[in-house]
C-alpha cells in the first residue's frame, strides 16, 4: 500500500499580513476580508490575540475575481 503525502508550507515559505494590511492592499472591507476567511477561500492564522492571513491565497483569492467581458449579441442603437 502506497503512503500518501501532505504538502505542508513551512514556516519559512509563509508570507503573512495582517487584516487591516490586506484591507488596504484589495481595497475592501475588513468584513469582507473575515468573511472570505470564514468561507475557506483565504488562509489565516490566529497565533494569539491577532489574525494574519496567507497572502498568496489572498492573492490568489483577489485575482480569481476579475470580472468576464459581457458581449451583446446585435447591433446596439447609440
Amino acid at each position: 500500500m502506497a503512503a500518501t503525502r501532505i504538502s505542508v508550507k513551512s514556516f519559512d515559505d509563509l508570507t503573512l499580513i495582517s487584516i487591516t494590511q490586506a484591507t488596504k492592499r484589495y481595497r475592501c472591507s475588513r468584513s469582507h476580508i473575515e468573511r472570505e476567511i470564514k468561507k475557506g477561500n483565504i488562509d489565516s492564522y490566529r497565533p494569539a490575540n491577532k489574525r494574519w492571513i496567507d497572502q498568496e491565497s489572498a492573492d490568489a483569492w483577489f485575482l480569481s475575481k476579475k470580472e468576464k467581458p459581457v458581449f451583446r449579441k446585435g447591433n446596439r442603437k447609440r
